[in-house]
């Protein structure tokens, strides 16, 4: 079955009582969604700004194509495991039951055979007590001691750190810019922004994270420029 998402109609009921930084977070949770589960957003519901009023325009909108959307998926994706549960399983073949063969009687060996039957036995025996001593006798391998650490040294394991990873793309993520002539205007805020971003093409996102500071480094801001096309991360 598809995940279920959030419904977020109980905000959006609510959505002109919301300052602008519940309404900025709203919006970027919703657009993340989308991203997440494959949903294409309409070029005019992707918007980056500080008005507060002209986010609270899309994100009716945007969160109802959205939950339309799913639906959809949902659906298709019940059918799809309705038809398979309705498809009849394949028969087994039945094995035929085995006959039983007769078993038939064997010869008594006779007292020549037993005899030498008897004496192969002991010599076996025999055999097996003189390996056993020989193996007795054998000094146990020594086991190489393992060597102990110079004191005062700290392995690198001890010194390692394990990174935390700061962001939704993973650490490995390359930020690339696809298209430099974006449109975005240069001196307002998100032109400043995207010019930020701009300085990371062909380098690791963690850096872009870890290195700029808010407001410059907003993971919506990204998704903003992935969904127009103008970088991927990945």
């Amino acid at each position: 079955m598809t995940k279920e998402i959030k419904d977020w109609s109980k905000q959006i009921s609510g959505l002109e009582q919301l300052g602008i930084d519940d309404t900025t977070g709203l919006y970027s949770e919703i657009l993340a969604t989308a991203h997440d589960v494959g949903y294409k957003v309409p070029d005019e519901q992707l918007i980056e700004t500080e008005d507060a009023d002209a986010l609270k325009k899309v994100i009716p909108d945007l969160h109802k194509g959205l939950m339309k959307f799913h639906d959809a998926a949902k659906k298709e994706a019940a059918a799809k495991e309705t038809a398979t549960e309705k498809k009849p399983a394949a028969k087994k073949r039945e094995a035929a039951p085995k006959t039983k063969t007769a078993k038939t009687p064997k010869k008594q060996a006779t007292p020549a055979v037993q005899k030498e039957v008897v004496d192969k036995s002991k010599d076996a025996n025999m055999a097996t007590a003189k390996t056993a001593k020989k193996a007795a006798a054998k000094p146990a391998k020594k086991t190489a001691k393992k060597a102990a650490p110079a004191k005062g040294k700290k392995t690198a394991a001890a010194n390692a750190r394990t990174p935390v990873s700061r962001n939704p793309f993973g650490d490995n993520a390359v930020i690339k810019v696809l298209n430099k002539d974006h449109g975005i205007k240069p001196g307002s805020q998100r032109g400043d922004r995207v010019a930020v971003v701009m300085k990371y093409n062909g380098k690791k996102v963690a850096d872009f994270f870890a290195k700029e500071k808010a407001p410059f480094n907003r993971t919506d801001t990204l998704r903003f420029l992935i969904d127009k096309g103008v970088i991927t991360v990945k």
